[in-house]
């Protein structure tokens, strides 16, 4: 009888832990899309960040507007372990960014020619985008080809520009 009652009175402290567990864990999850900026010595540099957690881990994508070239670009070693975040830039030479997950806010700094940068993220809803994505794929023999039409949701005419990546095999993700 009274190991009955213990068990009993055990099973809402067992249930709370749990709950309390998986609540953290919702919490600290870096997933989702990040507003950030950084100030250079002469520059202040805005960028955002997707986090994902999918089959191979956690994974990233960066975009720095201003730099002309920096667009979805994948990031690399990407990891949230407790309160710190660590990933790095391949697209500008594997810079590394370190920094504390506070919740909805991740600080720290990067590497930037031997020099430690602050920056600051903060997660936020990601805008609107002015296009729907429609996945397109072709065949010509043995020959597939494979694509993402940006189709334009307001009413056309629109003119239509092509990216590839030339005559070698790569994939999509290379120019990014």
């Amino acid at each position: 009888m009274i190991n009955q009652f213990v068990r009993l009175s055990l099973l809402p402290v067992l249930l709370l832990c749990c709950f309390s567990a998986a609540s953290y864990a919702a919490q600290s999850s870096i997933d989702g899309y990040w507003e950030g900026f950084s100030k250079l010595p002469n520059d202040e540099m805005k960028f955002t960040i997707t986090f994902k957690t999918g089959a191979g881990g956690l994974q990233g994508k960066i975009d720095v507007p201003d730099s002309g070239f920096i667009f979805a670009s994948p990031l690399a070693n990407v990891s949230a372990n407790g309160s710190k975040v660590h990933f790095e830039v391949p697209r500008v030479g594997n810079v590394p960014f370190d920094g504390e997950n506070l919740g909805d806010t991740i600080s720290g700094t990067f590497q930037f020619n031997n020099v430690a940068v602050p920056f600051i993220l903060k997660r936020t809803t990601p805008p609107p985008v002015p296009y729907h994505e429609e996945e397109v794929r072709f065949q010509n023999g043995s020959t597939r080809l494979a694509g993402t039409l940006l189709l334009p949701l307001t009413k056309g005419p629109h003119p239509a520009i092509v990216f590839h990546h030339a005559a070698y095999q790569d994939t999509r993700n290379a120019w990014a």
